[in-house]
């Protein structure tokens, strides 16, 4: 049913709060952990004085433990409870984490008025169908990240014609930003390929902004030298040296990802997070097709300048030749010109010549 379903959320709100007689479900799904992607509700009885978008984001309350802890939690007291941060008018709460491979993708939060409304067993009833629910929602995300590339593959190809490398750039990176919330860089190697330069971003903190950075050192280095991506859920449990001090403390997940395809490398597309293991698979898909669309983009661009620059060497090459089919024909006629001068002249000096040896006499 949830598969069929236009609005698969909707319906897992529906039968989530049926499943456990809840009052209140609410489903929170987060893309990498910056912020909710989408927020759902579902009332069974509506529930006076309950403002759902202000008491249940992921940084308050028993969804924020459970987002963080990665494991169920309920309450049947909740207005004695520490990690309640909510209405009076609810007593009881059950949240569930959404986990993809370890990964949080959500948590699943439902409330009643009545005290002591869950129990273990509601728990673990709501673990099983949010294990089954998270599938569907991943197939969904996944139909939205095929339809961002279709959508990222049409805009780009207006930019070979616009010749406007910059909007590709944009294109790309607010594509990105609407499926991956979190900081977001394009680095882009110089003419002399010895440093990789900042030319575009999306959140980004003025200290990554470093204007050029050497293609010898860091993970940005390792990226360009290696041409393969450097992926790290857990930046602190990294192990080589040589990579690990270029990152920022406060940097926890890493993906970099090289603008490349066979010998001709771009440069990087770089996402990084202050929380470990946010990025999922789907984001990790979205990023590979992102930096190969881009690279589409700028090998067409470039070729496109290549194609131009022979186009103005050949009319150069022509317009040589043309100068130097004329300045024969001048030469040719000057020749005759001179020529029939000489000749002209050998005239003048003998009749000259004549004339004098006629007064001589």
């Amino acid at each position: 049913e949830i598969a069929d379903s236009f609005d698969p959320t909707a319906v897992i709100l529906k039968r989530a709060g049926e499943l456990v007689r809840a009052e209140v479900a609410v489903l929170q799904l987060y893309s990498t952990g910056l912020e909710d992607e989408s927020y759902a509700e579902f009332v069974r009885d509506p529930v006076p004085g309950i403002d759902l978008n202000d008491l249940n984001q992921r940084e308050l309350g028993i969804i924020k433990k459970v987002a963080d802890e990665r494991a169920a939690y309920w309450t049947g007291n909740a207005q004695e409870d520490s990690h309640y941060k909510g209405n009076k008018v609810i007593n009881s709460e059950l949240a569930v984490p959404l986990l993809v491979s370890g990964i949080l993708v959500g948590v699943l939060d439902v409330e009643s008025r009545r005290m002591n409304a869950f129990d273990e067993a509601d728990a673990k009833l709501l673990e099983l169908f949010a294990g089954q629910a998270v599938l569907v929602v991943q197939m969904a995300r996944e139909k939205r990240r095929l339809e961002i590339l279709n959508e990222t593959s049409r805009l780009l190809a207006t930019v070979v014609e616009t010749e406007q490398e910059k909007d590709a750039y944009d294109i790309v990176l607010d594509r990105i930003d609407g499926f991956v919330r979190t900081e977001i860089l394009i680095r882009r190697l110089d003419h002399d390929e010895s440093n990789l330069e900042c030319v575009a971003s999306r959140n980004t903190a003025e200290a990554s902004l470093m204007s050029s950075i050497s293609t010898d050192e860091g993970f940005n280095g390792w990226v360009s030298r290696n041409r393969k991506p450097l992926i790290c859920h857990d930046v602190g449990s990294l192990a080589d040296d040589d990579i690990k001090p270029f990152a920022a403390p406060e940097i926890k997940s890493l993906v970099v990802w090289p603008i490349v395809s066979g010998e001709r490398y771009f440069g990087n597309l770089i996402l990084s997070h202050t929380t470990p293991f946010v990025f999922s698979s789907s984001d990790l898909s979205l990023i590979g097709g992102m930096a190969l669309e881009l690279w589409v983009t700028l090998n067409r661009l470039e070729i496109k300048k290549e194609m131009k620059a022979a186009q103005e060497r050949s009319m150069a090459l022509m317009r040589l030749s043309q100068l130097g089919v004329a300045a024969t024909e001048i030469s040719h006629r000057l020749s005759d010109r001179v020529g029939i001068l000489g000749d002209s002249l050998g005239y003048i000096r003998s009749q000259l010549k004549k004339l004098g040896d006629d007064l001589s006499t």
